[in-house]
């Protein structure tokens, strides 16, 4: 197994952060793996204390930013930072679940091409825009070296755009007229997963997720970080729930 990096970009996820790592540290079985974690929270936030203890043990490096940048700029400057010739980008409200995940993910790279392991968000429409094809970051696995021939300008913003700007639309006919205001969204890492899916003629492979490996080997709780300032709202009270549980659960265990 190569060297692998899990890149972890954290913004006050208070016990979700630490079932993340604390998750991995106790079910991960792969020989040679480091955890690197980009903290942006608030100056005397909770997490502080907890990174900087993980830290101290030894268990992670911790990379801090002073002020809060985006989800997309921080696994920027993660991928940028990683040393490793592998690289696992993770959402700090992931839960691992099984001792082989990052072996699975690793396992999937096989050609001289193969770039990563992701899932792709294919368009929809919600919440009155259309979703443009993205790859989700809240797990994705890299092949550095080949991510940075590729990649050139790292560019992971997100952008809201009018939908007679976006230059792909000729691919997808029914956005217009469906979407309010015609507007398109571009998630974290749009760029990335445009150029990998119209612009290098299949020059590089991002394989799909293996079957079933969504909440078998890996729980994404999602929204955590979006909703820190909201933790009462109807639908994060029971994800807040499960991860305080599962975190106690854990601690627990053997």
């Amino acid at each position: 197994m190569k060297p692998c990096s899990i890149l972890i970009a954290n913004f006050r996820g208070g016990e979700a952060i630490q079932l993340c790592i604390e998750s991995i540290l106790k079910r991960t079985k792969y020989d040679d793996y480091k955890i690197v974690v980009l903290d942006s929270s608030p100056e005397g936030d909770r997490d502080k204390q907890y990174l900087k203890s993980q830290r101290d043990k030894n268990n992670i490096e911790l990379l801090e930013s002073e002020k809060h940048i985006s989800h997309g700029a921080a696994l920027v400057k993660l991928i940028k930072h990683c040393d490793t010739e592998h690289a696992c980008l993770l959402d700090s409200d992931c839960e691992i679940l099984t001792g082989d995940w990052l072996s699975t993910l690793a396992g999937s790279l096989k050609g001289k091409n193969d770039l990563g392991v992701a899932k792709l968000r294919t368009p929809w429409i919600g919440a009155g825009y259309w979703w443009a094809p993205t790859y989700w970051p809240c797990v994705m696995f890299l092949n550095v070296k080949l991510y940075r021939e590729f990649e050139g300008e790292d560019d992971w913003s997100r952008k809201n755009i009018n939908f007679d700007e976006y230059k792909y639309k000729h691919l997808f006919k029914d956005f217009k007229g469906k979407s309010k205001g015609n507007i398109i969204s571009r998630d974290t890492a749009w760029r990335f997963t445009e150029k990998v899916l119209f612009e290098t003629d299949n020059r590089y492979k991002i394989h799909p997720m293996p079957l079933n490996f969504w909440d078998t080997r890996v729980k994404h709780y999602g929204g955590i970080t979006r909703n820190h300032y909201r933790p009462d709202h109807p639908v994060m009270i029971p994800r807040w729930k499960i991860i305080k549980e599962n975190l106690t659960k854990l601690r627990n265990s053997k």
